[in-house]
């Protein structure tokens, strides 16, 4: 998904040494927060403009009201391109710059690259879908509806998709804005009027609930100017919501549901880990590194390709081993989880398997030779993938957004590189103690099931 470049060398090395490039850090009256991070190794300036949702607890907003406003925005975005001075900033989008408007499950983003003449141009009008007073049309509103209804149809294809919600239900509970997909179903769309899209962008969509983080080839303090100029002028929403990360609490949870057409068990088995930014977070991506790829733990173990190796239900052997991983990524309450598709009669050995990999760090300590393999993996892996501005952009405004602070930015590599394995083992015994199970089993059509409760 990370598209790779050699633009941001300068602030590359910054950010992997502990040595901050120049920056700097305001809060416009207004409530938004900017991020200005002078890099001079290219032409191209990007930025990441990211707005706080709240997350977590039930919202009296039905799920995909955000997605859905987002997607009008995009809709208007793309009208506005084609006038005035935007059809300068448009020529440019054909010739690979970008502007794209996105919705995670706890925040709205606009994220843009483009050149240092045009960067200004993709702000405001960022700005202006995100924060502008446009009443959104009875059209827009119909289509959007129609593109996020489209992603809620059941397929054989969405198997792995399906099975990652009801994961997600089983670690956040149902009524968390965290367990569904972000477009909502359609029973949370069917009565949304524009009505109601007005009163959610008046109540939560403001600059006080943003932070922006904008990296180009100019000064800070000019890169401020053009973020005041842009923004500045925005009302606050009525409501401000401030960053908030929750341990994870409760029992082991499983959740299930069934789907038309399919012939086996999809399972994905996750444990929570610490919150994003913070060396417990790095732990855990460390713990990611030293079970996967090919000489990682999952890959050497003789028991997954003995008991699931031979993927019946898709007629063949997976490349890559019958196991994906995933790695932790950036939200408010991140986790390590595994995907594999087995027969239903096995649902109960892989969920086992798996889970025994995770309680390994638990246990014991890794080798230092494997601990040191990890490292390296890790700090190549976060340096490569910021390697573009829009990159490096959304990287360092994720601090912010969840409220870390861009101290541990800059030391990212030197406190990968410190982790000891006892620190491994200690965050591994505090979070792994927990953990969820999503299935997607056959049956006459797709049904949720209810989260059952596992004895620890």
């Amino acid at each position: 998904m990370r598209r790779l470049c050699a633009a941001s060398a300068i602030l590359l090395t910054a950010m992997t040494a502990h040595a901050a490039p120049p920056h700097q850090r305001i809060t416009l009256p207004n409530g938004l927060v900017v991020i200005a991070v002078e890099d001079h190794s290219s032409a191209v300036a990007a930025f990441h403009l990211g707005v706080r949702l709240g997350w977590g607890t039930p919202s009296p907003y039905p799920r995909g009201l955000a997605a859905l406003a987002q997607q009008i925005n995009q809709t208007k975005a793309e009208r506005w391109l084609a006038e005035g001075d935007s059809a300068l900033l448009h020529g440019e989008m054909q010739a690979g710059a970008a502007l794209v408007l996105n919705a995670e499950p706890d925040y709205l983003e606009a994220r843009a690259q483009a050149t240092d003449a045009n960067i200004g141009r993709a702000l405001a009008l960022a700005g202006r879908a995100l924060f502008g007073s446009d009443e959104p049309t009875e059209p827009d509103l119909a289509q959007a509806k129609a593109t996020l209804l489209a992603a809620n149809r059941p397929s054989l294809q969405r198997v792995v998709e399906l099975t990652y919600y009801e994961f997600t239900k089983a670690l956040y509970g149902r009524d968390s804005s965290l367990a569904g997909p972000v477009w909502g179903s359609d029973d949370d769309l069917v009565h949304v009027n524009v009505g109601a899209v007005s009163d959610f962008a008046s109540q939560r969509v403001g600059p006080n609930n943003a932070c922006l983080c904008i990296v180009g080839p100019r000064k800070a303090s000019s890169l401020i100017e053009m973020a005041r100029e842009a923004l500045g002028s925005y009302q606050p929403a009525v409501q401000t919501i401030e960053p908030s990360v929750q341990d994870p609490v409760g029992r082991s949870k499983v959740s299930v549901s069934t789907l038309a057409g399919w012939r086996g068990a999809s399972i994905i088995v996750g444990v929570p880990v610490p919150g994003y930014g913070g060396r417990g977070y790095l732990a855990a991506q460390l713990v990611y590194m030293m079970l996967s790829g090919p000489d990682g733990r999952l890959a050497e173990d003789p028991r997954i390709e003995e008991t699931l190796g031979l993927n019946r239900v898709a007629g063949r052997r997976q490349e890559g081993g019958p196991v994906t991983l995933l790695p932790p990524m950036a939200g408010p309450q991140p986790f390590l989880a595994a995907h594999v598709v087995a027969q239903p009669r096995q649902l109960e050995a892989a969920r086992a398997l798996l889970l025994s990999h995770f309680m390994a760090f638990t246990e014991s300590p890794p080798s230092a030779d494997e601990l040191a393999r990890a490292k390296k993996r890790l700090v190549n892996g976060s340096a490569l993938a910021q390697l573009g501005h829009i990159n490096a952009a959304k990287a360092l405004n994720l601090y912010e957004l969840y409220g870390v602070g861009l101290e541990p930015a800059w030391r990212v590599q030197s406190d990968v590189l410190s982790l000891g394995a006892q620190e491994i083992m200690a965050m591994a015994r505090e979070y792994f103690a927990r953990h969820a199970v999503g299935v997607v089993l056959p049956g006459p059509d797709e049904t949720a099931g209810a989260d059952e409760e596992e004895g620890q």
